[in-house]
């Protein structure tokens, strides 16, 4: 389709154009989301960071939520190496922020997340 015939079948849907809208308006919040992310210099940071945004939503109180996430889905959305994110989580795990077992889903405890990334921020 050329892209003067998709803005007039916008112009003439007002269904799709508001769906096109909504589309749009949800992607830019989820790159913004993603830049946020990728400011934190720190592994801990900006993984921890990540984390909380796939595990909450805006509104929600935070208790333990289930992700379906791998170390490489993990470190592509990160943009750090497997083996960082690897050894990353293991610290996470260790202190019991996240549990996560071979073939079992990642599950992080929102507000412990939270209060440890927000305590690492003021050290």
């Amino acid at each position: 389709m050329e892209q003067r015939d998709f803005v007039t079948y916008l112009q003439q849907d007002r269904g799709a154009l508001t769906a096109f809208v909504f589309t749009v308006c949800e992607r830019l919040g989820d790159a913004e989301r993603r830049v946020e992310v990728l400011t934190y210099r720190d592994a801990i940071g900006r993984l921890g960071s990540l984390l909380l945004q796939l595990a909450t939503t805006p509104g929600e109180e935070g208790g333990e939520v289930e992700l379906r996430l791998g170390h490489e889905e993990l470190a592509q959305m990160a943009a750090m190496s497997r083996s960082h994110v690897t050894v990353t989580m293991g610290k996470f795990r260790r202190r019991k922020l996240i549990r996560y077992e071979r073939n079992r889903p990642l599950v992080v405890d929102v507000k412990a997340l939270e209060a440890y990334l927000t305590e690492a921020r003021t050290d």
